[in-house]
């Protein structure tokens, strides 16, 4: 099943302000821009670009990722596998404890659509469903991802 950014989503990440960096999971918005960053580097010898970022609400530690590889345009690239075009969140107790992991590598997929791109920023929307890496039964549902990312080398 592949999961698309509707509209309104895309229109988000039309006004996303520099530093963005945000989502929905399982029904509930999370602000990562604090810690967001955008790198350039590479997978499989591959040039890539790689977004994350963290939102610590006390309780958890949450940890979101998008990995994009051979990103020369504007456009939608889907998300489903760990060594290419993937998506991953993580979700860890503040006070410690098992570490929960989902990621779109075995099945599960989404997408990211790129509205702006030049050699030192990128802007746009995504989403994805991702399984739990432990082969658990948990799924983590992302929607309305928005993210403006400064690129660093």
């Amino acid at each position: 099943m592949v999961t698309s950014c509707d509209k309104n989503n895309d229109d988000a990440g039309a006004n996303a302000s520099s530093g963005t960096l945000t989502a929905t999971i399982d029904g509930m918005t999370f602000d990562f821009s604090a810690t967001s960053q955008c790198n350039r580097g590479t997978i499989n010898d591959t040039p890539g670009l790689f977004f994350f970022g963290r939102h610590d609400d006390g309780q958890f530690n949450r940890r979101i990722e998008i990995t994009l590889v051979n990103v020369n345009n504007t456009g939608a690239y889907i998300l489903e596998d760990v060594f290419a075009n993937s998506g991953y969140y993580e979700l860890v107790p503040s006070g410690g404890g098992a570490v929960t992991a989902f990621s779109t590598h075995g099945g599960a997929n989404g997408i990211v659509n790129v509205t702006e791109l030049t050699s030192s920023r990128i802007k746009g929307t995504f989403s994805f469903e991702a399984n739990d890496v432990n082969g658990g039964k948990n799924l983590a549902v992302v929607t309305n991802g928005v993210f403006d990312l400064a690129i660093s080398d």
